[in-house]
């Protein structure tokens, strides 16, 4: 029998998880009828939490798309021994957590409200007052931060406020009674590293490399001009190959969550269908291979390593979606690095079954405007293509010497200090030496340069610095030695007064940020500045003399003002220290007189 044309179920499923809208309704708990199962930390740990007898209300916030229901569904089929469906029926049959779900090993009944946001504040503030009454049942209630403070304010919970709170600055989950238990979701990381495989991984495992969804494409005549499939073999290739593009995939995303973006499980489903399929269904290889069937120059523009940052999306999908705005901004083909495009200078051989189009270098020489723009286009697209393609073949051979690893080709030459640093393993040497860079970077994003090795930092006077950018008065100085460069871990641990914080271990984590804190081990959160990995890049690089204020605006807007609400100055009130460009003046105040006191 000859091949056909087929259409894989499979690639029908995964367009389906592609609607590029982040409030996509519930995309993640539906999915458990397409096979998909995913184990994450969270799980367990809200599920220890219904079976603790002295917990009655069990918390899950985080932004929409984190899995909230999702985790309800497994929870209710792990206690009531049915399936994922079943429990999805009793979800969405129970009014408001009118009914009881199931029963816990302590004989208590379980009651769950999918969406806090379903009532008003006052109302859901009665919920949860009247779920932390003594009694023979315990409440799974699911809701954003912001609503949870809505409820709990207007219930007068000031407990469940303060945890709220307490989750976000120093990772709590318990309040102080022990009544309660929270679990923040938008800690979790779909790339966190571990035990048993990251989100991520486990997603890939499912769609990638299980051979069974792809039977179907075995018998179709499309197959080898296809790029769905051939982004499929290339990511699920054995070996070395196969593990460095994921490898790189999975710097991407952790970057991506280290730089601000929180990535929940429903855009990490819409990204990796993306990368799969490319944006294309079965029947759209079919219509274009009819059209022109020998041609190979259109499939490249949907292959893994170009809409892995987003290309084929409009400007508002992009916004919409963390995910993809933030891995475009990582884009390694806008990134010219001299020692990988020297590797690149045989661009033909960097394509491999579907390059862009170009015109042969022996055809005719452009003589109009129009002609000249076109080969410059095809010339600039080719370079991002043969750049996105080595980013995502950096590590498929470990013996090369000239190997660039993946996390040095996003734009982030600081990234190994930022790690070391999160993760409690830098010597106390450097550790210092990165400490007076940033105190370096913070006094340059203000205006004030100086040279030697600083004893303090200076913290400028918002009101001189607005009426003169070129010229910054000091309003106080800090004391470099209560300033401290430590973990998120380490700081939570000196401002709890604990040795541990079990939001770590409760849900899949990475460090986001690294903190500086500007009072000592155990400074409160108004004393410490959270850096994330793109702002401590800033400030080291700042510290050196480069920085783009323009592009960096927000943030150091955001530091600017942390800085001016720190305590009183330590500076004698009627000396003042002002920096015009590279020169430093000092001045005393005597009476109405102002003196300049140095030479």
């Amino acid at each position: 029998m000859s091949e056909i044309a087929a259409v894989n179920s499979h690639v029908e499923m995964l367009n389906a998880h592609q609607p590029f809208d982040a409030d996509f309704a519930e995309i993640f708990f539906e999915s458990s009828s397409l096979d998909l199962q995913l184990e994450t930390k969270a799980f367990d740990t809200l599920r220890a939490g219904v079976e603790d007898p002295e917990v009655r209300l069990v918390v899950l916030t985080g932004d929409a798309g984190h899995g909230k229901t999702h985790l309800c569904g497994l929870l209710v089929a792990d206690l009531t021994g049915g399936s994922l469906k079943e429990a999805s029926e009793l979800l969405r049959g129970d009014d408001y957590g009118g009914s009881e779900l199931a029963r816990c090993p302590d004989g208590r009944s379980l009651r769950v409200i999918r969406d806090l946001s379903e009532k008003n504040p006052e109302a859901g503030g009665e919920t949860l007052k009247n779920a932390l009454e003594p009694g023979s049942t315990v409440t799974v209630v699911c809701g954003n931060d912001g609503q949870l403070r809505a409820c709990a304010n207007a219930a007068g919970l000031e407990s469940v406020a303060i945890l709220v709170n307490g989750s976000v600055t120093r990772g709590q989950m318990r309040s102080e009674d022990g009544f309660i238990a929270l679990i923040n979701l938008n800690h979790q990381s779909v790339v966190a590293p571990g035990d048993d495989q990251s989100i991520l991984r486990q997603l890939l495992s499912s769609w990638v490399l299980d051979n069974d969804k792809w039977e179907e494409c075995s018998g179709c005549a499309r197959r080898s001009v296809c790029p769905i499939f051939h982004n499929r073999n290339q990511l699920a290739e054995h070996g070395q190959n196969g593990e460095g593009r994921i490898a790189a995939i999975e710097t991407l995303l952790q970057v991506a969550e280290q730089t601000g973006n929180t990535i929940t499980i429903r855009e990490l489903l819409i990204y990796v269908a993306h990368l799969i399929t490319g944006g294309l269904r079965c029947t759209d290889v079919e219509e274009r291979v009819a059209e022109r069937p020998d041609a190979t120059d259109w499939q490249w523009g949907h292959l893994f390593h170009q809409v892995a940052f987003g290309q084929l999306l409009t400007a508002a999908q992009l916004r919409e979606l963390d995910v993809f705005s933030g891995v475009r901004k990582l884009d390694p083909g806008r990134r010219a690095i001299r020692s990988i495009d020297d590797r690149l200078s045989d661009i033909d051989s960097s394509f491999g079954l579907f390059p862009p189009p170009y015109r042969a270098s022996s055809g005719p020489t452009p003589t109009t405007t129009t002609a000249q723009k076109a080969e410059a286009l095809e010339h600039k697209l080719r370079w991002r293509a043969a750049r996105r393609w080595s980013f995502f073949e950096a590590l498929t051979d470990s013996g090369d010497a000239g190997t660039v690893h993946p996390s040095r080709r996003v734009g982030l030459r600081h990234i190994a200090d930022f790690t070391a640093v999160a993760t409690d393993d830098l010597p106390e040497r450097r550790k210092l030496e990165i400490r007076r860079s940033l105190v370096r970077g913070l006094e340059a994003i203000q205006g004030i340069h100086r040279s030697g090795q600083p004893g303090e930092l200076y913290v400028a006077n918002p009101a001189f610095l607005a009426r003169n950018a070129d010229t910054t008065v000091v309003g106080r100085k800090l004391s470099l030695g209560k300033i401290r460069l430590m973990s998120v871990g380490a700081a939570w641990r000196h401002q709890s007064g604990t040795e541990t914080t079990d939001v770590r271990n409760a849900i899949d984590w990475i460090d986001r940020f690294v903190v500086l804190s500007l009072d000592g081990d155990a400074a409160p959160p108004g004393r410490r500045l959270e850096l994330m990995l793109h702002e401590f890049e800033f400030l080291l690089s700042a510290a050196k003399g480069l920085r783009s204020e323009q592009f960096f605006a927000a943030e150091i807007r955001r530091l600017f003002r942390q800085l001016i609400n720190q305590g009183p100055s330590e500076e004698d009130p009627e000396q003042l220290i002002v920096f015009s460009g590279l020169s430093r003046h000092t001045f005393m105040v005597d009476g109405e007189m102002i003196l300049r006191t140095d030479s």
